[in-house]
């Protein structure tokens, strides 16, 4: 693994002698004082095998000595690496971790008192405390207890302050400050000693790589390099060389050059210890990635070569630190060969891994099954369909994990949700050989395993400087594609209402855990039942909506798609999947071959109705109707009010199905009253959220509030409305007008200008029954969950909410209008909807949501929102209202760009 042993394998294997004082007080004592090497949590030392539910390492970090990040969650690095031992059971994982932490907060009175004057000491305790209070989510009180701590270790030079920075930055996080950035600024701005400052600038290159925010790395590569200069002449290799892998990965995006520059420089010649030999080894991988990725192979093969050729030279080629780094770069020089279609010497490779995997650690069982899975995807490229079928079976065979349920929690959680995985894989091998009952079996267990795995990994995410939010949607991700598979296998064995529930099952699986995370008032895991046909069938009725759900299956699963080879139809959906649910409950499917890039064309549909020339887009529009209308057209109502709603997927979600036109020049919001929704489930949920609402009367209404600063030349990174001269976004007078107007009609002040900042916005919000905003809307393409909307800012708010912070607000809104450019539009790609402003709002409790696919000129919007409102407020439910705004502005302004860029979600009345 990655990192040092997990917390609970130490406790363990604790056999302290009694000396005067029972065990409680020997475990309180030993995390004291060696939290700083164990690291922040067991759900860390999980994904660090890069197995744990998909969330691996990120591929530009893999290695570097000095970080983990894990797909957006920060973990705190270990500097030890001791021989590997065997991984904790699932029940010491959700017993004896929690037993643990208990324990610490238990003992702290007595621990505080003993530490007595020793103020590092008593830096320690505080600091154990917090993060023990922290783990159970009690914030409020682990936010002192960690200041408390960093005051002391500070004042003592007492490297464990990095650790209390860390865990403070995490609690920040869970307020909205994204990875505590903001948090670990304002300590720059304190009288800090040179080690202080190394490690609070640190801490922020590592926050600005964990953001993921390509716009903001410039801030990160400004904080390395501050941090390089403070290090002294004699500091160990590997913490030199950790800085080096940091300031590479927060340049490769805009300077790929100078991050191979970096890298090559920062290459220590020699390596005297274990630590600077990973550091040696983790610099090489990341030069081989980032020359892989600008296709200068040859240099790549050389480098990875020469490591491989360091380690055979390793005085102890056996060790663990040798063994499993040799592991990992074979594996990425059998990469590399696979990119260039070289099947055999690739395979070859992989041969050689396999045998070395068999030495590494025999309890510890992924190396061995993760590079038969290797082997397998290479057989599959090479035609060989049986034999990769035979190397995958063997992949879960190894893991020795049985298909009971019962039998999991005595088994290592890590080979759990790796077997989970490999019997996923292998029911997609085992699809392409038409072997359809042995498929779907295996796909079902698959699930199960991963499902199991992810309670334990999502019910230990607290001590982390990442949302929960945003660890489900990453852990959800891997059984996208399984359920897609099931789909197909169902279809197959011509059983398309069991293939309807699997697809409902493999969609917006986060965000329903954040909307019952939400009921119930807690942030533990809750288990998604999958809903049953009659409770879907009952949604479709109790909705009064004919439900329309679309699936697209792809020839390859995402693991196989992104296997570096030059296939781009494997990126590219082969099939739709289209079911039809009546509000009397009657099923229709449809099956549709797709001969074309499907989201090219959603794309080229787009950029027409941008574009405002007249009725170019008729074509675009027309296609996608053929598509996606045409053949349930008749399965659709007559009645042009009753509802019709949407469940797309993938780039469907961008689809104007308002304006979709039939060959004869008619749009579908001429023939329905028409809604979107991410899922089934969510629209009944959504439902109860709106039966729950605490009652709210009045409304919130903000325009054209004072326009906030860009920060930097990050304004050029985004997309997103253009700055003014001095970075700061430009006025929407049009907004302004539209807020007046509508707050007319509810007779109430809207919030203009200076008077519409950041926290007064949220004020409103949270007391409002309806909630209209007319600002920008900046969009981060990236799964950054820093797209936001602008508000007036303030010395306390720099006038962007964000979606961490939307995702905060207890909203009571029965509807939430976002009149801002893009608004609905946000990163694809984990199976869970958009992830962007929409999502956010139905999440922080809004029944239904309007937002917009592109930006729509003043005028029209202004339009379609003062008719929206008086439908609104004259009896009309929202997609009703939505559709009359819509059919009066295209009478007016007649393109499709001016009119059909909005689109309600939720449920509406």
């Amino acid at each position: 693994m990655g990192g040092d042993r997990p917390l609970l394998a130490r406790l363990d294997r604790c056999h302290c002698p009694n000396q005067g004082y029972n065990r409680k007080e020997q475990l309180a004592e030993k995390i004291m004082k060696n939290w700083e090497r164990w690291g922040a949590s067991l759900l860390g030392a999980l994904l660090l095998t890069g197995q744990g539910g998909g969330l691996g390492l990120g591929e530009e970090l893999q290695g570097i000595e000095g970080i983990e990040n894990i797909e957006g969650v920060e973990n705190i690095q270990i500097l030890d690496r001791p021989q590997p031992q065997a991984t904790p059971t699932t029940q010491d994982v959700n017993e004896q971790t929690a037993a643990a932490y208990r324990i610490v907060i238990e003992m702290f009175p007595a621990q505080r008192a003993a530490a007595g004057d020793d103020g590092m000491l008593l830096g320690r305790v505080w600091l154990s405390y917090g993060i023990a209070l922290q783990y159970f989510g009690r914030f409020d009180e682990a936010r002192p207890a960690l200041e408390e701590a960093l005051g002391l270790l500070r004042q003592h030079q007492d490297f464990t302050e990095a650790s209390a920075l860390q865990q403070l930055a995490a609690i920040h996080a869970q307020g909205g400050d994204a990875y505590g950035l903001n948090f670990l600024t304002e300590q720059l701005r304190e009288n800090l000693t040179v080690q202080s400052r190394r490690m609070v600038l640190n801490a922020l290159g590592l926050g600005y790589l964990s953001l993921g925010d390509a716009g903001q790395f410039s801030r990160g590569v400004a904080m390395m390099q501050e941090y390089r200069r403070l290090l002294p002449a004699d500091s160990p290799v590997y913490e030199r060389t950790a800085a080096a892998g940091i300031l590479a990965a927060l340049q490769v995006y805009h300077d790929p050059t100078g991050a191979i520059a970096t890298l090559r420089e920062s290459l220590p010649t020699t390596t005297t210890t274990d630590l600077d030999l990973t550091a040696w080894i983790g610099i090489v991988q990341q030069l081989g990635r980032y020359l892989q990725r600008q296709q200068r192979y040859g240099e790549a093969i050389a480098i990875l070569e020469q490591g491989v050729q360091r380690l055979n030279d390793y005085p102890d080629p056996n060790a663990y630190v040798v063994q499993s780094n040799r592991w990992t770069m074979l594996d990425l020089l059998a990469d590399l060969h696979t990119n260039q279609r070289n099947f055999a010497q690739a395979t070859a490779i992989q041969q050689q891994r396999l045998t070395l995997a068999h030495t590494i650690h025999p309890a510890f069982k992924i190396h061995v099954a993760t590079t038969l899975e290797k082997l397998a995807q290479l057989a599959f490229w090479q035609g060989d369909l049986g034999g990769a079928i035979a190397y995958q079976q063997q992949a879960y065979d190894h893991l020795e994990i049985s298909r009971n349920p019962r039998t999991w929690p005595q088994a290592q959680v890590v080979h759990v949700i790796t077997a989970g995985l490999a019997l996923q894989h292998l029911g997609f091998l085992q699809s392409k050989a038409e072997q359809w009952a042995a498929a779907e079996t295996n796909l079902q267990d698959g699930l199960a395993m991963d499902n199991y795995g992810r309670r334990i990994l999502l019910d230990n995410t607290n001590l982390y400087a990442a949302t929960r939010d945003e660890v489900t949607i990453g852990s959800y991700s891997p059984s996208v594609d399984a359920h897609r598979t099931l789909q197909r296998v169902l279809m197959a064995q011509n059983r398309p209402t069991d293939a309807l529930v699997a697809s409902e099952a493999g969609r917006s699986r986060a965000l329903l855990q954040l909307l019952l995370n939400r009921q119930a008032g807690t942030n533990r895991y809750i288990d998604l039942e999958t809903p049953t046909l009659a409770e879907i069938q009952a949604i479709a009725r109790r909705e009064q909506t004919t439900l329309v759900q679309y699936s697209l299956i792809y020839d390859v699963p995402f693991n196989y798609r992104i296997a570096q080879l030059d296939e781009p139809r494997s990126e590219i959906p082969t099939q739709l999947l289209i079911w039809v649910i009546t509000p009397s409950g009657e099923i229709h499917h449809r099956t549709i071959a797709l001969e074309e890039d499907l989201a090219l064309l959603v794309e080229r549909t787009r950029n027409r109705l941008l574009s405002r020339r007249g009725r170019t887009a008729d074509e675009q529009l027309q296609q996608l109707h053929q598509l996606l209308i045409a053949p349930i057209a008749p399965l659709l109502p007559r009645d042009p009010t009753a509802r019709v709603t949407f469940i797309p997927q993938d780039m469907l979600f961008f689809v104007p199905f308002p304006a979709l036109q039939d060959p004869q020049g008619v749009s579908l919001i001429d023939r329905h009253t028409i809604l979107t929704a991410p899922s089934i489930q969510v629209l009944s949920l959504a439902r109860q959220v709106r039966s729950e609402l605490n009652p709210r009367t009045g409304a919130a209404i903000i325009g054209n509030p004072t326009m906030p600063l860009l920060p930097g030349g990050d304004a050029a990174n985004r997309d997103g409305p253009s700055p003014v001269g001095d970075h700061r976004l430009a006025p929407l007078p049009g907004a302004e007008l539209e807020a007046q107007a509508i707050a007319q009609l509810f007779q109430t002040t809207p919030l203009i200008g200076d008077a519409a900042t950041e926290p007064a916005a949220i004020a409103a919000m949270n007391n409002a029954r309806i909630i209209h905003l007319a600002t920008h809307g900046l969009l981060e393409p990236d799964l950054t969950y820093s797209s936001s909307l602008a508000f007036a800012p303030t010395p306390d708010s720099d006038g962007f909410l964000t979606l961490r912070e939307i995702n905060n607000l207890e909203l009571n809104a029965e509807l939430a209008i976002l009149s801002a450019c893009d608004t609905g539009r946000g990163w694809l790609g984990s199976g869970d909807g958009v992830i962007g402003l929409s999502r956010s709002f139905i999440g922080a409790g809004a029944a239904s949501v309007v937002v917009s696919l592109w930006a729509i000129p003043d005028q029209p919007t202004a339009t379609l929102m003062t008719e929206f409102y008086r439908q609104f407020n004259g009896g009309m439910d929202g997609a009703q209202a939505l559709r009359q705004a819509m059919l009066l502005t295209r009478d007016r302004y007649g393109d499709p760009g001016a009119w059909a860029a909005f689109t309600i979600t939720g449920a509406v009345d």
